[in-house]
């Protein structure tokens, strides 16, 4: 089966979107993400589920973190769901 088919109507779905830099369309996740994080968080320390945070600066890093993880597959990013899967099928190592 060819891909372009498949291309075409991905890229038609875009729009506008298609023509941006690519480097662009890889940051806009993180940058949406990022975005959303601080219109949210001021919102969890005044309903007192947590501590306010010490500066914006941290809450704009904390949004690039969970941007980054939003979009990076866990097994690839970070090897610990990819270890936990063997340890919690056969038990701890040395309880085998």
């Amino acid at each position: 089966m060819s891909q372009e088919p498949i291309l075409k109507f991905i890229r038609v779905q875009l729009g506008r979107v298609e023509r941006w830099p690519r480097a662009f369309k890889l940051a806009l996740p993180v940058l949406s993400v990022m975005v959303v994080w601080l219109l949210v968080t001021p919102l969890a320390p005044a309903m007192g589920i947590v501590p306010a945070a010490p500066s914006r600066l941290r809450v704009i890093e904390q949004g690039a973190v969970v941007g980054l993880a939003a979009i990076c597959p866990q097994r690839t990013c970070w090897p610990g769901p990819g270890l936990s899967s063997p340890v919690d099928t056969y038990g701890l190592p040395g309880r085998l």
